[in-house]
Formats: structure tokens, sequence, C-alpha cells
């Protein structure tokens, strides 16, 4: 009788055991079996997933608070890495949450060291420290998930430590900002002009000055970096998160265009005109 289908040959011979049927394997699932089997008290993927999570709860209540769209922007990318981190071993998940990981580290980082350094406002201070070790901590748990580790007592430690460390450092730039205590402020002259970036806009939007030495005083409301750049007069004042900066440079009388240089700042509409009599 033939039977239709795969046939299989059966050794009849007792002393050789039946044979087994290989079980199904899923194959999105073999990063997370990985990951489970890794033997770290945490895992670098449960960590990527902690950070970008946290990353993600504080750009939105920043860019909410803010009223800033550029956090937001980043917090609806880092849900979608987090979707993707659930399919096909997450590889694409892995490499956007880096690469948002990596952006937001590389504003925030620097931001919070010069707040801390001038003293700046707790506010200033404790919102971009958090985001930059937060998205450090992140940036090197996704490029730690996607290594082989060799079982030791350093590899499953690894991750704990790196958390801890991120917290110790939190905790010193804190502790560094307000040992610096506030910047005492210049007093203004009069010929200083006072200007904001908040919003992804300058306010206002047109100065007026009279030639010779003018001064321009400059606060980010924002989350990110703003620059104060005049390319015909080689002026570039660059203003971290929270704080506030100015400069002094000569000006024949004129028009000049003020624009913000960090990229794609300008063309959503950061830029003004400044006119000098």
């Amino acid at each position: 009788m033939r039977v239709k289908g795969v046939v299989r040959e059966v050794s009849m011979d007792p002393n050789v055991a039946s044979p087994t049927l290989a079980q199904p394997v899923r194959i999105g699932s073999v990063a997370a079996t990985a990951d489970r089997t890794s033997g770290s008290i945490v895992s670098w993927r449960a960590l990527l997933r902690g950070a970008a999570a946290l990353d993600m709860a504080l750009l939105l209540g920043a860019g909410i608070l803010l009223h800033d769209r550029e956090p937001l922007g980043l917090a609806v990318l880092i849900g979608l890495g987090l979707w993707l981190l659930r399919l096909r071993g997450g590889l694409a998940g892995t490499i956007l949450l880096a690469l948002v990981c990596a952006d937001v580290a590389a504003f925030m980082v620097p931001a919070a060291v010069t707040n801390a350094a001038f003293g700046a406002s707790m506010t200033s201070l404790v919102l971009p420290g958090a985001l930059g070790l937060v998205s450090v901590t992140g940036l090197l748990a996704s490029i730690a998930s996607r290594m082989r580790w060799t079982d030791s007592a350093l590899t499953r430690w690894a991750p704990l430590v790196l958390v801890v460390a991120a917290g110790l450092v939190f905790v010193g730039l804190v502790l560094a900002g307000i040992g610096s205590g506030q910047r005492s402020q210049a007093a203004m002259q009069p010929t200083t002009l006072v200007l904001a970036a908040e919003g992804l806009k300058f306010s206002p939007a047109t100065l007026s000055g009279t030639s010779g030495q003018i001064t321009v005083r400059m606060a980010n409301h924002d989350l990110f970096w703003h620059t104060f750049t005049i390319d015909a007069l080689n002026v570039d004042l660059r203003v971290p998160v929270g704080a506030e900066q100015s400069i002094t440079f000569a000006a024949p009388p004129g028009s000049y265009t003020f624009y913000c240089a960090i990229p794609c700042h300008e063309s959503i509409g950061m830029r003004g005109t400044i006119a000098v009599r």
C-alpha cells in the first residue's frame, strides 16, 4: 500500500533508540532564548528596554512641559524601536534605539557638564544629566546585547555595574552643580539685546541695535542646544539646555540674518533678523 507524504526509514533493531522528531524553532525567539540563558544578573536586552522606556518617558515629559516638538519626535522613535525590538530577533529595533540614544547623549551630556560647571539651576542640570546618562546606558546596552559573551562573573554582573556607575555619576554631577553655586550674572549694558529660544523659535525674531559693539544675551528654554549664528559677522554663540550665554561683536550698519546652526533647526523656523543702524 502506498502512503502519501514523507516516508522515513525506521530501524527495527530493538537496540536502536526510537527517532525523535525535532521541535520547530521560531526564528524570532532565538535572541530571546539566548537573552534568558545568558546567565546575567540583569540581561543587556532587559537593560536596553529599561533605558529606552525611561528615555521615552523623560522625553515625553520634557516635550509636553516645554512645548518642544523635538523631544516628542524622539520619544515616538523610541516607541517604534521598542516595538521593533520584539520582531525577528530585534536587530532593527536595536539599531534604531542605538541611533536615538547616541543622538540624545551627544546633546545632553555636554549640556549637563556645561551647566554643572557654570552653576545652572537644578532644573537645567537634572533633566539633561538624567537624559544623558540614561541614553549612554541605552547605547552601551544596545551594543552589548548584540555581542557574544563568555559566561563569567564579570559578564554576569556587567549590566548591573553599568547601572550603578551611571547612578553614581548622576549623583556626582548634581552635587558638583550644587557645589559650584549660582554663577553671578553680570549686569547687562544698555546696548545688550535679549533673545530667547523656546519651542524651536527665536523670540523676538527681529532685533535692532546701533553700529559698533553689540552684545546679545540668549536664553535657551528648549531641551536641546541652540545657537545664535550670523555668518556675515562670524558670530556663533552656542547655548546649552536651560542656560544663558552672551556674545559681543562688532557690527557695521546693515541688516543681518541670524539662525540656529543645529541641523534642521533653521529649516523649521529658527531664524530672524537684526537691524543695525
